[in-house]
C-alpha cells in the first residue's frame, strides 16, 4: 500500500474516533441499545406541514423509500401524537415496525457459510487462509456456530431496532458476553476486499460488524446463504 493512502486512511481513523466519541461512549452505557435521542426541528412546524408530510408519506410504497417514510411518520409524532392524523403516524409506524421485524427475519433465519473477516483495511481470515469451514444457523432465538461441520456453540439472541432506522436495512444484535452485531442483509457486499473473495452473481449475503466501541477499521464478518 503506499504510504499516501496509508496515512490518509491513518487520518480518516483519527478524525472519525474524535467524532465518533460521544456515540462509542454511548453504547458502552447502554450496552446494544444507544443511549441517545434523535431530535426534531419543529419550532417552524404546523398542522399544515403536518397533514401534508403524512399525504406524501402514505404514498411512499416502494422498499427504497421506507426509510424517508419513517422520517416523516417521527416527526408527526414528535410534534403531535395525539391529533387523528397523529394517532394514524402512530399507526402506521408501529406497522412499519412489524412489517420491517418479520421481513428480516425471514431472510436473517437460516445457514449461512463464512466466506470472509477483515475490515477496510485488508482481509484478515478466510476458508483458503485458514483451511477451515464456518457456518451459522440462525433459528428465531437462536445461533448455532460449527466449525469444520461440529457444532462449537449455541446461544441466544436478541434483536434490537433503533426507531430512528425503521426503514433501513439495519438491525442490530445482541448476544450474551459477545460484541454486538451491525447486520445488513444484501446481494451485493459492500466491502472492497470482501467482494474480490466473495463476489457469486444471485447470492445474499450476510454482514455482520463488530461495531460496538469502534470507530474505523471495524471487524466485519461476510457469510453467504446456503439454506
Amino acid at each position: 500500500m503506499p504510504a499516501s493512502n496509508f496515512y490518509a486512511r491513518a487520518i480518516i481513523c483519527i478524525v472519525l474516533s474524535l467524532y465518533l466519541t460521544g456515540y462509542i461512549r454511548a453504547q458502552r452505557n447502554g450496552g446494544c441499545e444507544q443511549n441517545y435521542r434523535i431530535s426534531y426541528d419543529i419550532s417552524k412546524y404546523n398542522d399544515s406541514l403536518r397533514n401534508a408530510d403524512f399525504r406524501y408519506a402514505l404514498q411512499l410504497t416502494q422498499p427504497d423509500s421506507q426509510y424517508r417514510k419513517g422520517y416523516l411518520l417521527r416527526r408527526i409524532i414528535a410534534y403531535d401524537s395525539l391529533s387523528e392524523i397523529g394517532r394514524q403516524a402512530v399507526y402506521e409506524f408501529g406497522e412499519m415496525q412489524r412489517r420491517d421485524l418479520d421481513a428480516f427475519y425471514g431472510a436473517f433465519c437460516g445457514k449461512w457459510r463464512w466466506v470472509w473477516t477483515g475490515s477496510n483495511w485488508g482481509t484478515d481470515d478466510s476458508p483458503k487462509l485458514c483451511n477451515c469451514t464456518r457456518e451459522i444457523e440462525i433459528t428465531p432465538d437462536s445461533i448455532v456456530y460449527r466449525e469444520n461441520g461440529q457444532i462449537v456453540e449455541r446461544v441466544g439472541y436478541r434483536l434490537i431496532r433503533q426507531p430512528f432506522k425503521v426503514g433501513s436495512p439495519r438491525f442490530t444484535v445482541q448476544i450474551p458476553d459477545k460484541p454486538c452485531w451491525m447486520i445488513t442483509i444484501d446481494d451485493e457486499i459492500e466491502n472492497w476486499h470482501a467482494g474480490r473473495v466473495a463476489k457469486k452473481q444471485g447470492a445474499k449475503f450476510l454482514n455482520t460488524s463488530w461495531h460496538l466501541g469502534c470507530a474505523c477499521g471495524c471487524q466485519e464478518d461476510v457469510y453467504e446463504k446456503i439454506e
